[in-house]
């Protein structure tokens, strides 16, 4: 099999045909499943470059997941693996000095993003509003969440159910609505008045 390619959108794509063929519930996450489903992400003022690739996966495939990424020619972090391996990969591209990043059920950062019952959800990103969530969960917020939060709401209009299909009420209200230090961050960080925010009233 080649081995990665060095654009970063090409080698998702190859990545999640290696991922289909293994019949593995993975779906892509981060800025470059962004750039995947939204065309502003990909031109200016929004377009920006990828230091990673970004997979969740299901912890309950760690085995298969690390062949996979083996055979697609990534070397394992070890040590990282070694340590926190119940839920979350590092793999590296050491030819295009890439790494891949793969987080088990669920997205651990300033919050956790629990996704094991979003994976089966087409197409190969997760749903619109699981990506917009997960930029705006980052506390310290850097100019690329922001690109890629605004390049999801310039690409997907907002609808009520949750679905693969556009920005899913349904959905945010949900992870928002059940946790206060979610609703706290998405507020502060999409510019929100937290005090008057109707959000889950």
């Amino acid at each position: 099999m080649p081995g990665p390619h060095e654009n970063p959108i090409e080698e998702a794509a190859r990545a999640m045909d290696a991922v289909e063929a293994a019949g593995l519930e993975m779906r892509l996450t981060g800025g470059v499943a962004i750039a995947t489903i939204s065309p502003s992400a990909l031109r200016p003022p929004l377009q920006r470059t990828y230091g990673d690739i970004d997979f969740v996966g299901r912890r309950k495939d760690v085995r298969r997941i690390e062949q996979l990424f083996a055979g697609l020619g990534y070397l394992a972090e070890e040590e990282f693996n070694s340590l926190h391996g119940e839920r979350r990969l590092f793999f590296i591209d050491r030819e295009n000095k890439r790494e891949a990043d793969i987080f088990l059920d669920n997205v651990d950062a300033c919050h956790q993003l629990q996704l094991r019952d979003r994976l089966a959800i087409r197409p190969r990103s997760l749903p619109a509003a699981d990506l917009l969530l997960s930029k705006l969960q980052v506390v310290n917020t850097t100019p690329k969440d922001y690109q890629d939060a605004i390049a999801v709401l310039a690409d997907h209009e907002v609808v009520e159910e949750d679905g693969p299909n556009g920005i899913a009420l349904e959905r945010i209200e949900e992870v928002c609505c059940s946790d206060w230090g979610w609703w706290k961050t998405v507020t502060m960080v999409a510019g929100l008045d937290a005090t008057r925010s109707a959000m889950c009233v």
